[in-house]
């Protein structure tokens, strides 16, 4: 008797180039050492797939649904995750990279994201609830209106990033990186004039 879900498809070291896929549903599918460029997933559920040492370069995921979905070793490269919930991913080895990306309103509830690279990228609107951010670095961001709730920051490299608003009674932030002129958004709550 089957369960559903359709067979396994496995994709390894292909190269997808300019391909829509937006609005479909991808089920059950593992990508691995796959390279996807200028591709367009907007609205795309994902429902059981993994993808592994693959790279989405110039990519379109607005509003993509990872539903039980992996990413392992993945790379996002001027691509756009806005509104993107990745607490619906699968947490097991969740270790993306983010490098000039639109973030914009991404979900990360619960998420392991130790030593994390957000380079270039914009988070505006971004929520962080609940993650182990240490020793992640936000380089070139703009936190403008992310929020930061429970979250471990220990470590973390916020010198290069800009407009955040961090309440430090709210998130462990021992030996994080700020730079002078940021300070301001660590007391904000406060209510004091800085400058």
């Amino acid at each position: 008797m089957g369960t559903g879900m359709p067979d396994l498809q496995v994709e390894t070291g292909r190269e997808f180039k300019n391909v829509s896929f937006a609005e479909q549903r991808l089920e059950n599918r593992r990508y691995e050492s796959c390279t996807f460029t200028g591709c367009n997933f907007s609205g795309v559920f994902f429902r059981a797939c993994d993808f592994e040492d693959t790279v989405f370069d110039g990519c379109n995921l607005a509003l993509a649904v990872p539903e039980e979905t992996g990413f392992h070793r993945v790379r996002f490269v001027g691509s756009k995750l806005t509104g993107v919930d990745f607490g619906r991913s699968r947490d097991l080895l969740f270790s993306p990279a983010f490098e000039r990306c639109d973030l914009d309103y991404a979900l990360f509830p619960r998420k392991r994201l130790k030593g994390v690279r957000f380079d270039g990228s914009t988070l505006r609107g971004a929520i962080f609830s609940d993650c182990d951010l240490s020793e992640a670095v936000f380089d070139g961001c703009d936190l403008t209106d992310t929020l930061f709730e429970r979250c471990n920051l220990e470590r973390a490299d916020f010198t290069g990033a800009l407009h955040y608003v961090i309440d430090p009674e709210n998130n462990r932030m021992k030996n994080a990186a700020f730079a002078p002129e940021g300070l301001a958004g660590l007391l904000r709550k406060y209510g004091l004039n800085i400058g």
